[in-house]
């Protein structure tokens, strides 16, 4: 019988436990605010003064309208912050500096390729455009495909006239 009502004698003497402290703590808390409350007397100047407990309390009892501030309004047009902000200021610096050679980096991603009477075509991948593109093509006016003789492709950057090699597999 013990192991059959086990469970609810520890649920009923639990909830007895908790009630019984919540009453205690309530004559407490009762008890303090009415300690609390009571002014203190400054025996030199005749006046009374809130005890330091109640000048905390008050102080701490902020209006609640004050926290719930408004956010400002946001006027200014919203901008990507992934991308570099360049100050104005710095553009003589940059104007400076686009005289020293940078290095050219490959932007093209290998897909794959397409072999049609020994002619090779190959797609290529730069962010959200596709190209396919045989040897002799110009991308966007800034590429030339120098050669496509797999496993090796080379491109020409034309502002800087720098080759670079991309590897797009043997032929298969």
């Amino acid at each position: 019988m013990i192991k059959k009502y086990g469970v609810w004698i520890a649920l009923a003497l639990t909830l007895a436990a908790t009630a019984w402290v919540s009453q205690s703590e309530e004559k407490e808390s009762q008890s303090n605010v009415a300690n609390d409350v009571a002014p203190t007397f400054n025996r030199t100047t005749r006046t009374s003064h809130p005890s330091p407990v109640v000048q905390a309390k008050a102080e701490s009892q902020i209006d609640s309208s004050a926290l719930l501030m408004q956010r400002p309004i946001i006027t200014e047009e919203p901008r990507n912050i992934f991308t570099p902000y360049i100050a104005v200021e710095n553009m003589s610096d940059k104007n400076a500096s686009e005289s020293v050679v940078q290095a050219v980096v490959n932007p093209f991603v290998y897909a794959g390729k397409l072999v049609e009477d020994g002619k090779v075509i190959v797609f290529l991948i730069d962010g959200d455009k596709n190209h396919a593109v045989k040897s002799g093509d110009v991308i966007e006016e800034m590429w030339q495909v120098k050669s496509i003789t797999p496993p090796v492709m080379t491109l020409k950057n034309i502002p800087s006239k720098i080759e670079i090699q991309l590897q797009i597999g043997a032929l298969s």
